[in-house]
């Protein structure tokens, strides 16, 4: 099952709460923020994928232990069955992404135009930019999230040149350079939520949906 939840990213919250549950690395980086309106976003997303993967594996938080591996993805090691799971968050919007059929990746990033300060040329290859069309406010967002939802489900995050993650077929990216990959191409689909912003998730393949979106 395929589950994607979806929340407004917002600070003015009590989420303190959340702390005693935080390992020491997210303490480290919650005492390093320079402003109480980042320490409380920090704080309320945290919360939410708590919440998330409290309800989805029937855990209390305390049980609820993170590791990362050698690429910084956190994961939970102590399940005993397969589960992933896939956060994002732009300045509005936060989405958690979980799966206990496939790999999942997940990206979520607020409505951008095209004629925005973005360096399309270090997004898209030319052969991209000769056929994708980028006029619409929502498509270079749109056409960023299928890329890096896909370099999260490979687990390598931005280590992947994007101009070598084609989504000239908006249903499946795949990649074109000469690295090795778990999955050389996917199965992606993007979503508007609340009409503010882009949210793209990708599998392995489309049999490992469907696809569930929760709005929280």
């Amino acid at each position: 099952m395929v589950t994607i939840h979806v929340t407004r990213l917002i600070g003015s919250c009590d989420c303190s709460d959340i702390r005693e549950y935080l390992s020491e690395n997210d303490l480290t980086r919650f005492d390093g923020m320079k402003t109480q309106w980042a320490r409380e976003r920090f704080l309320f997303t945290r919360k939410f994928v708590y919440q998330i993967l409290a309800q989805e594996l029937n855990l209390n938080f305390s049980e609820i232990s993170f590791s990362v591996d050698e690429m910084g993805k956190p994961y939970l090691a102590q399940l005993e069955t397969f589960f992933d799971f896939s956060i994002s968050h732009s300045d509005q919007i936060l989405a958690v992404g979980t799966s206990s059929a496939s790999k999942i990746g997940v990206d979520v990033e607020d409505l951008k135009p095209a004629n925005s300060s973005v360096q399309l040329s270090s997004i898209f290859s030319e052969k991209e930019l000769r056929l994708l069309s980028l006029n619409e406010p929502c498509d270079l967002s749109k056409y960023w999230t299928m890329k890096e939802s896909f370099m999260k489900l490979n687990g390598l995050g931005l280590s992947i040149d994007p101009r070598e993650v084609e989504v000239i077929d908006v249903e499946h990216p795949r990649y074109v350079g000469s690295q090795e990959l778990p999955y050389k191409e996917a199965f992606c689909q993007t979503t508007c939520p609340q009409a503010i912003a882009i949210l793209s998730v990708a599998l392995p393949s489309c049999k490992d949906g469907p696809i569930t979106t929760k709005f929280y």
